[in-house]
């Protein structure tokens, strides 16, 4: 039988608790065989980052920016074109 691959369909890659070790974290991730990641991101910042960060395996890594409820109302024509 072969080994079983996964796929992690939200995590939080970019967040600032990763920075330090995301090569560590991604290293940990292919040694349990997640090999596919669904980055989401809360912030332009964070999704500009996942997705340069996807570029390195864009087969492996897709991205999905997200805005929390409580923040809609901080977010302006400008700031959501920004996503597109």
């Amino acid at each position: 039988m072969s080994e079983l691959h996964y796929v992690d369909t939200h995590c939080h890659l970019m967040g600032e608790e990763f920075q330090e070790d995301l090569e560590e974290v991604i290293a940990r991730c292919k040694e349990k065989h997640v090999d596919k990641l669904m980055i989401i991101t809360l912030s332009l910042e964070e999704t500009k980052k996942a997705i340069e960060f996807a570029k390195r395996n864009p087969e492996n890594y897709k991205v999905a920016a997200g805005i929390f409820p409580e923040d809609v109302t901080k977010v302006d024509e400008k700031y959501w074109n920004a996503f597109f």
